[in-house]
């Protein structure tokens, strides 16, 4: 939520006035537009990824996305990621714990891969 806070207050004191003085105005509004279009997909899917969350949330506070369904998808998110990681040692215990610790980007691509799969699946067969 830090990220989320510095985003939305910095970015009016300090990314402004550079978007002003470089000419971008028109380039950020399209960026806020479609972050505001997609960003619960790109929360949701970033969650469960181990690249830097704090990316998505500076940039959700900078485009002004809806704090509530900020909030929402980042604990929902976040927590899926880690009870998977918590499933997985309560399942298999403390071998698992190094497999785990090395792949964790294989293991939640994976995850992320059957839910989204397990989704389209949904969609078209029923």
């Amino acid at each position: 939520i830090l990220g989320y806070i510095i985003g939305y207050f910095l970015f009016e004191a300090i990314g402004r006035p550079i978007l002003d003085f470089y000419g971008f105005q028109d380039e950020f509004q399209r960026f806020a537009d479609a972050y505001n279009r997609w960003g619960l997909w790109i929360i949701l899917i970033k969650g469960l990824t181990p690249i830097p969350y704090k990316i998505v949330t500076i940039a959700s506070g900078v485009a002004h996305f809806d704090p509530v369904v900020f909030i929402l998808a980042s604990i929902a998110t976040r927590g899926a990621r880690f009870f998977l990681v918590a499933a997985l040692l309560r399942r298999f215990g403390p071998p698992i714990r190094s497999f785990v610790e090395k792949n964790l980007t294989a293991v939640a691509t994976t995850a992320l891969l059957l839910i989204v799969g397990g989704f389209i699946a949904v969609k078209y067969l029923f």
